[in-house]
């Protein structure tokens, strides 16, 4: 008890990494009531009962909802880890506990896909892995690619690749996906509707028309006539169809049934009912429900049924099961909740409440601290700083609704602009042929198609978000006969019944409509519905024209995010910016009165040139991996992801050596020209970046860049050095700290910022311009400076340094914790990059880091090491770092990145003091003297900071989430290895030499 009592910062820390991480791995229970025993699933549009659980694709095809075989839930599979949830499921398998998926990656074409994938999903969800990924679309926004027909077949994997050419099969193995099979079938892309593959990998395909085919040995045969099966109800309209060994499962979105079909062929057997899974008594056939999807896997047929109620003006989605000898095992939208679930909700909530008491605990300590160690102007500055920003994002955030207002009204401008010149253009004529399914394949068709691309494709409508669909009325059923993605064929039926609805009362008054968020299965969209009739009045269709409502918001909701962090920083900036302005109007008049009454130049004209020398060396910080990944080629014979970082380790290694160098030079050459020689190489290695033609000159301009960097570094350091007094050389040391974190997040964010809005030259253009004034800043304020002193020669060796607590020192615990900090500098860029964040968004991490360090650093520093001690304050530091890679670990993404991000700058707060007071006072050093082993010091930390970015590189090949698993792990044992030596020094008596 005694050992937790005087190590409770480190139980903390602890407690709060273990309930964050287990939080963390179950997400979804954040929102979840523990108590509420049942839930609703949302919106499902597809469902598989297997043998051990039973899968719900729900929430407009973004999320799977997995039960028991009691329809209790357990868990929820999420897909796409960038955006958390899957953009579209297309189709979806499971065999035990894997589940295979084809996602859409859906484009601005409102119901096509850029990208198709195939995924696997084990360990309840957990492990995700990509087996195949295709681009789908051609240059002109055209999809001719579209996977399909996904089964499990014995344990294995297969689907359907169509394209203009014909079917393709493709198995899953563990190596990946490989074709089996090749159907040459012309245009397969654009005529098939839904296909599937029986057990015996024969290819089986419903057309546009609703036919069915067979395609053994790759011979088409026609096992199904969608015209000879209509009846006077409607026509036969196949939505879907499922495979098991002898048997063909068709859904028939026409005739409101689902039947089984032998792969010989012969007549349907119906399996469910038109009307079986009504929740009102039907009067007349369209107002049976909708069957939109059947899966038929185990013994166990499921369907989506879909039924639309007048009266309400909403529709109703039902899943409903039934087995092979017609017992319906399930129907309705309401699971229950698992007793494990359950117990598992209260746990997480449990320890959010204990998380939210030490969160409580840690701001009140925090601000406690801040308030001891911050003077009254300090303090002030905090106030206004937080109270700028706060404004900042409110009125911003204002305005951008404002704005949205108005976007949302334009696009409903438009979207009636475009029904009406529908309207207009279309001759009705036409319109009355397209009348069957046969009609997709009619010239009628593709001269309605040909019309309306050319005005929704026009200089003036040039949306490609927008969607057309055109309906009719036939048999009291409203169809749909048109739609630009030609995403279904002809006479596709809605559902409910024309007589009564809304439509027929807006055929009736001749208006049109507008719908700014209807929630439907597919989503929420906005559009203008408007009835379309002949020359004499007669209604002939309805014109749809609309975007995907979901998709507007979260463009415009990303778009105001980018405001609001570009004002914020801006505001941020600014203020860095002003108060660097100040600070270099009173260097400029205190250096012109030292210069007048012939005094020493005071410290404080050092943090003009400090500031300068850093913001230029920063501009290209947060792009500079992206950047030399972009240059990369197949002729590097490096590894893409240990490449990028070279261009950044040249520059710290090379800064490492010209640092020593210009250390011995500085005395013959002095201050003002060494700082002058180093901003020119800092022009040139600049301008040279801005046209690099391949990745090794911009690994040689960094090096010069590091050459200038060695030399700028090493005279403002001479010049703080020859300041007359110890008192004087502090004041200097701070001014130079606090232009460094000034110059560090003024120069990353207005870098990324120059970068996004006008390239990656201009942002090297202004590096090169800031190197210039430089130069001028080191004429203007520096002076001669002083004589360097010679220092008094100790007694010491530099073998005397390499004892073996030094060495634990560097090897256990410096040389770890200074790879971890190129997370920032190169991980996280890389990140940002694949995950397309904007400048904004990638400028904020940097920022949050610095304003971390700026603001909570004084306040945390000394209190820290003043209470913990230098040795503990270091450990405590090293452990928050090895916790923080904890996170991308679990949940792998930007979040977590930023998450690491502002706990390696708490970490660094009064972990870095720590480390340079801990080791300015270990008797080897003093015994060397502290110039020589600081000299020492500084150049493994360049030399390590270097390697850091290579390792983060060889990481990234491992997989995002493994390869910081092992960073965190060797970290973690290394840390461990550390406070075990120490432990056993110090039972020896610390005669550890």
């Amino acid at each position: 008890m005694r050992s937790i009592k005087n190590n409770y910062v480190f139980v903390l820390v602890a407690v709060c990494v273990l309930l964050t991480a287990f939080v963390g791995a179950f997400p979804d229970c954040i929102g979840e009531n523990p108590f509420i025993s049942e839930r609703v699933l949302q919106t499902p549009t597809q469902s598989i009962f297997s043998d051990k659980f039973n899968y719900f694709v729900t929430d407009a095809s973004q999320n799977i909802t997995v039960t028991d075989k009691d329809n209790r839930f357990l868990y929820n599979i999420k897909g796409n880890n960038a955006k958390t949830t899957f953009d579209s499921i297309d189709s979806i398998d499971a065999a035990g506990d894997t589940v295979y998926v084809i996602e859409k990656e859906m484009g601005q074409t409102v119901d096509l896909a850029e990208r198709m994938r195939v995924l696997r999903f084990t360990d309840s969800g957990r492990h995700r892995e990509v087996l195949y990924d295709i681009d789908t679309m051609t240059s002109d926004g055209e999809q001719v690619i579209y996977l399909d027909g996904l089964r499990i077949i014995d344990g294995t994997a297969y689907f359907n690749e169509l394209d203009p050419d014909g079917i393709r099969i493709y198995k899953c193995a563990e190596d990946g996906c490989h074709k089996v099979q090749f159907i040459p079938l012309e245009d397969a892309s654009d005529i098939v509707y839904v296909s599937s593959i029986s057990d015996d990998l024969v290819a089986v395909a419903a057309m546009m028309n609703g036919d069915i085919y067979t395609y053994p040995n790759g011979d088409p045969k026609k096992i199904y006539d969608a015209g000879k099966n209509a009846t006077d109800d409607y026509f036969s309209i196949i939505c879907n169809i499922t495979c098991t060994k002898d048997t063909i499962y068709c859904c028939d979105i026409g005739l409101r049934r689902v039947f089984a079909l032998d792969i010989s062929g012969g007549e349907p057997e119906i399996v469910v009912q038109p009307g079986e899974y009504n929740i009102s008594e039907p009067t007349e056939f369209g107002e049976n429900a909708l069957y939109t999807w059947m899966n038929a896997s185990g013994g166990v047929v499921s369907v989506m049924a879909s039924e639309y109620s007048i009266e309400d003006e909403d529709y109703t989605y039902i899943v409903a099961a039934k087995t092979e000898d017609g017992k319906t095992i399930y129907c309705g939208t309401t699971i229950g909740t698992a007793p494990t679930r359950r117990a598992l909700n209260l746990a997480v909530w449990a320890a959010l409440i204990v998380l939210a008491a030490i969160a409580i605990y840690a701001i009140i300590q925090v601000v406690i601290m801040m308030f001891k160690a911050r003077s009254a102007v300090g303090g002030a500055q905090l106030f206004i700083f937080v109270t700028a920003v706060l404004i900042t994002v409110l009125v911003t955030s204002y305005i951008s609704r404002m704005y949205n207002e108005r976007l949302i009204n334009e696009n409903a401008r438009t979207l009636t602009n475009i029904a009406e010149l529908v309207d207009r253009e279309i001759d009705k004529d036409l319109l009355k042929k397209i009348d069957s399914p046969d009609a997709y394949f009619s010239d009628e068709l593709d001269t309605v198609d040909g019309i309306i691309r050319g005005i929704v494709k026009s200089n003036d409508n040039n949306d490609t978000n927008i969607y057309t669909t055109l309906y009719t009325v036939h048999n009291d059923i409203i169809s749909e006969i048109y739609t630009i993605e030609h995403e279904h064929g002809i006479m596709y039926p809605q559902a409910g019944i024309y007589s009564g609805s809304y439509e027929e009362s807006l055929a009736e008054s001749g208006e049109s409509d507008m719908f700014v968020a209807e929630e439907l299965a597919e989503g929420s969209y906005t559009y203008t519905f408007k009835p379309m009739y002949d020359d004499s009045g007669k209604l002939v269709a309805f014109a749809e024209v609309g975007t995907n409502f979901d998709r507007f918001v979260n463009e415009n909701n990303a778009m105001y995010k980018r405001i609001v962090l570009t004002a914020a920083m801006a505001v941020i900036i600014a203020m860095l910016m002003l108060a660097e302005l100040m600070n270099t109007a009173t260097a400029a008049v205190l250096r012109h009165h030292a210069r007048t009454s012939r005094l020493q130049i005071p410290a404080e004209v050092i943090r003009p040139v400090a500031f300068m020398i850093f913001f230029t060396a920063n501009i290209t910080t947060a792009f500079l991996p992206v950047y030399g990944m972009s240059l990369w080629t197949d002729r590097v014979p490096i590894p893409k992801e240990i490449a990028a970082a070279l261009p950044l380790s040249a520059e710290l290694v090379v800064s490492a050596i010209s640092a020593l160098v210009s250390g011995s030079l500085i005395k013959r050459t002095g201050i003002r020209s060494m700082c002058a020689a180093g901003a020119v190489a800092y022009v040139v290695g600049n301008l040279l970046s801005a046209f690099a033609p391949n990745l090794w000159v911009l690994i040689c301009a960094n090096s010069i860049c590091g050459i200038g960097g060695g030399m700028l570094i090493i005279s403002v350091n001479t010049w703080i050095a020859t300041l007359s007094s110890e008192e004087k050389q502090n004041k200097g040391f701070m001014h130079y700290n606090a232009a460094y974190l000034a110059g560090m997040n003024c120069g990353t964010v207005i870098g990324s910022m120059i970068r996004d809005m006008y390239g990656i030259k201009a942002a090297y253009f202004m590096a090169a311009i800031s190197a210039v004034v430089i130069i001028l800043f080191a004429l203007w304020l520096l002076g001669r400076g002083g004589t360097v002193k010679t220092e008094k020669k100790e007694s010491g060796s530099m073998r005397s340094l390499l004892t073996p607590r030094v060495v634990r020192y560097f090897a256990l615990l410096i040389i770890p914790y200074l790879v971890c900090a190129s997370f920032l500098s190169y991980y996280f860029p890389v990140v940002a990059d694949r995950n397309a964040l904007s400048a904004a968004e990638l400028s904020t991490a940097f920022l949050l880091s610095g304003v971390i360090l700026i603001y909570m650093g004084p306040a945390l520093g000394e209190p820290v090491v003043a209470k913990l001690g230098t040795r503990k304050a270091m450990l405590l530091a090293s452990f928050i770092y090895a916790a923080a890679l904890v996170y991308p670990i679990i949940e792998p993404g930007v979040v977590s990145c930023y998450v690491v991000i502002a706990l390696f700058a708490v970490a660094d707060c009064f972990g870095l003091a720590a480390q340079s007071v801990y080791f300015i006072s270990l008797p080897e050093v003093k015994a060397v003297g502290e110039s020589r082993a600081l000299a020492v010091n500084s150049t493994i930390e360049s030399i390590v900071t270097a390697a850091g970015s290579v390792i983060f590189g060889a990481a990234l090949m491992l997989g995002e989430r493994l390869g910081i698993a092992v960073i965190c792990i060797v970290f973690s044992i290394l840390l461990l290895l550390y406070f075990v030596f120490e432990r056993m020094a110090s039972k020896r008596g610390g005669n550890d030499r």
